[in-house]
């Protein structure tokens, strides 16, 4: 039994529930559609002339209608619906611009604009079937690479080319007059006119804002529309009609239906094609491209946004093939939409009948419906593109500057791309858009290669400023510290390639002078071409000749870059003995080389028990009652000392050798290097003194002297001895102090 105040689970929604929601959701979309299928229609086909507008407003609402019935079965999503967007209708009214001033259509009779048409059905089913092409090839993630600066002034330019083609009718001028012409016709403006697109960018932009609710219930393009409409009908019935403009023409059922696919065949191609081809294969591959990114663009938004999880090439696979319903419905192109989506679930869809009852209601503004459309104004719809224009510039400029912050090279890096985003955009909007895809690419490549030819050096230091993780006695840190700078390491990051590896080189030469090791660090390189490993081996030649010994980190000659390496010939100018798995064990042996040039003597040599430091400061006879107390131990390489979890019931003191202290690393079979200790110095004091088990391992390297005082023969000397039991934790005490402080010299030089 549940308990009394234990709440109750959710229970599963009805069908009838589910079909309300779907019900008020696939409505609502279609009210959102609506608009968008009339300002889409009439842009795409407004350079075939006012009389074929409707003809544009009938293939856009087949677009939405396919889109709907087809997207949300085919891509997997319960409530995915689709639509045109400004983005391919404008590459798609460019394409119907290009055609009308081809010399082929001159006198744009009847059977010229049938073919036009038909063109314009051939060129959406190609771009239908490249998108299907890109999901079987799976480039629904390749596609999101597309640079950044170029998607942006690509938008721009769109938005342009929308605003320059609502000029006309937004000032009442009739709308197939060219914005290169309006100066000339400026006595037809019509200040009315002008009013009535004015409310409609007014309403569609600040209602949501004044009135969040309304949203609910009329989204905000429709409210737009309305307005608009609503305004143009009080001033007409004040003032003379043809003060406030055009209005469209009623679409008939007839009329919707006059370009059906099978009049592909009554066309010649074979005279056709050299004339039309390559403009319709370009567009058509623009389609496909920017139609695609935009589609993986929504679903990325929408998944977010819902909490789904949409495959990017099943969705591009449902654009193609809403794309091709459309071409044989005889429709534009169309491509996912956000807006559409997040309204449809908002409302309560949750499966593909949400966007069957959207298309349906679609269907039947069209069928039963088009008469009304007679009485939307041009001027209406020219403020509704210009919104549409405008909701570009905002999103696109918001989304290019939150991804800069305030630095010089951020803001050196924004003004690149502002350049290569207002050359794309100017090239769209006062060339043609095939011209700027190219531009923008181009652009890209060259501002990639100008960022990678930047110098790769990341940091440089030397040895007296870094060392490496082996504490060494207080001889040989003091010999480190006078001859450090005799080492030099020079960290790169990046590609090192023809663009970069000449001025690596020139930079590393320059950083030679005064030393006796250049460590090249390659932590924070990825990738080394053939042009950049033959500078490597000039690099290693030039500065043996100098007696300056060239030494290679990160870099292990049984792994990939090892092996390339030596295969392109680096391992002739630098041995792979001076190869180092990192840079800790590359200081380490330039370290060694140093000392054994300036002390004289072997690292690996015995010291007296007198010069350890953990007996510093002690007498004779001290050091004669404390002997008792110790135990030698002789070990050979690669004995381990103790375990990680080990009792910490000892310290040690070596008098001969190195023992290493290492971390396993979770989830590998390698472990981590924390410090190394050679003759004179002590480990393992910590777990003594805490009394807490071993936090590591402890390996010898090298046969190995050692001495260890267990924790009991120290409480033992504390007892008899207290003199000499104070002098061995003062010692301790500094030796700790020191390795802190080493530790944070390495922090502020690692990073």
């Amino acid at each position: 039994m549940p308990e009394p105040n234990s709440p109750k689970p959710a229970a599963s929604p009805t069908i009838a529930s589910r079909l309300v929601g779907d019900l008020t959701g696939g409505l609502s979309a279609a009210m959102l559609a609506l608009p968008q299928a009339l300002g889409m229609g009439t842009l795409v086909f407004l350079p075939l002339g006012r009389e074929y507008l409707h003809v544009g407003i009938a293939a856009a609402f087949y677009a939405s209608i396919a889109g709907g019935l087809i997207a949300a079965w085919v891509s997997g999503t319960r409530f995915q619906i689709s639509g045109p967007r400004a983005s391919t209708s404008v590459i798609l009214a460019s394409f119907v611009a290009a055609l009308v001033a081809n010399p082929q259509f001159a006198g744009r009779g009847d059977d010229a604009v049938s073919t036009i048409i038909t063109l314009i059905v051939v060129t959406v089913l190609l771009g239908g079937a490249l998108q299907m092409l890109f999901a079987g090839l799976r480039l629904g993630k390749a596609l999101k690479f597309i640079p950044h600066p170029v998607l942006a002034g690509f938008m721009y330019g769109i938005a342009v080319l929308i605003v320059v083609k609502q000029t006309a009718p937004l000032l009442g001028i009739p709308a197939d007059v060219p914005f290169a012409e309006i100066f000339s016709h400026a006595g037809d403006i019509k200040p009315l006119a002008m009013l009535v697109g004015g409310i409609t960018v007014l309403a569609a932009l600040f209602l949501p804002r004044l009135w969040p609710a309304s949203a609910r219930f009329l989204p905000a393009p429709l409210a737009g529309l309305l307005a608009g409409t609503v305004a143009f009908v009080v001033i007409r019935s004040f003032s003379n009609g043809a003060a406030v403009g055009d209005m469209l023409t009623p679409i008939s059922a007839g009329a919707a239906l006059n370009f059906p696919l099978q009049d592909v065949l009554k066309i010649d191609w074979l005279a056709l094609w050299p004339r039309v081809g390559q403009e319709l294969l370009t567009t058509a591959l623009l389609l496909a491209i920017v139609g695609s990114v935009d589609t993986l663009l929504t679903t990325a938004l929408v998944d977010t946004a819902v909490g789904c999880n949409q495959d990017g090439d099943r969705a591009l696979l449902a654009q193609g093939v809403s794309n091709v319903g459309s071409a044989a419905l005889g429709g534009i192109f169309v491509c996912g939409t956000a807006l559409t989506v997040m309204t449809n679930h908002r409302a309560g869809g949750r499966t593909a009948l949400s966007g069957a009852i959207h298309s349906l209601a679609l269907l039947a503004v069209l069928f039963v419906g088009g008469n009304l459309i007679a009485f939307i104004p041009l001027a209406v719809l020219a403020g509704f593109m210009i919104t549409v224009a405008l909701s570009v510039f905002d999103e696109w400029t918001r989304d290019l500057f939150q991804r800069v912050r305030g630095s010089i090279a951020m803001n050196q890096d924004m003004m690149a791309n502002l350049g290569i985003v207002v050359l794309v955009g100017a090239t769209t909007a006062f060339v043609n858009i095939v011209a700027a895809v190219v531009v923008g690419v181009i652009a890209a490549t060259i501002l990639l290669v100008v960022r990678m030819s930047l110098s790769i050096v990341y940091r440089v230091s030397d040895g007296a400023a870094r060392s490496s993780l082996k504490v060494r006695e207080t001889v040989a840190t003091g010999v480190l510290r006078a001859h450090g700078k005799q080492i030099g390491v020079v960290e790169l990051e990046g590609y090192v390639f023809f663009g970069t590896a000449d001025r690596m080189r020139s930079e590393v030469e320059a950083l030679a002078d005064g030393r006796r090791f250049v460590i090249l660090d390659f932590r924070r390189v990825y990738e080394v071409e053939a042009s950049g490993a033959r500078v490597l081996q000039v690099l290693g030649k030039t500065l043996a000749e100098r007696n300056i010994r060239v030494v290679l980190s990160h870099v292990r000659a049984d792994e990939t870059l090892g092996l390339y390496l030596q295969d392109t010939g680096v391992a002739s100018a630098i041995d792979c003995a001076y190869w180092f798995s990192d840079l800790d064990r590359a200081l380490e042996w330039a370290e060694d080389q140093l000392l054994l040039q300036h002390v004289g003597e072997s690292v690996n040599s015995e010291i007296a028990l007198q010069d350890a430091a953990l007996f510093a400061g002690l007498s004779a006879a001290e050091l004669a009652s404390l002997h008792t107390a110790l135990e030698r131990e002789v070990l050979t390489d690669g004995t381990p000392v103790f375990h990680e979890g080990d009792p910490g019931d000892r310290l040690y003191v070596i008098v001969k050798g190195e023992v290493t202290i290492t971390l396993k690393l979770p989830g590998s079979q390698h472990s981590h290097r924390l410090s190394s200790f050679g003759p004179g110095l002590v480990f393992g004091e910590m777990a003594l003194i805490e009394g807490k088990p071993r936090s590591a391992d402890a390996i010898v390297k090298h046969d190995t002297v050692l001495y260890s005082l267990k924790a009991t023969s120290l409480d033992a000397l504390r007892l008899a001895h207290p003199d000499i039991a104070v002098k061995i934790m003062a010692n301790i005490t500094r030796q700790l102090a020191a390795r802190l402080r080493t530790t944070s010299e390495q922090l502020r030089n690692s990073y």
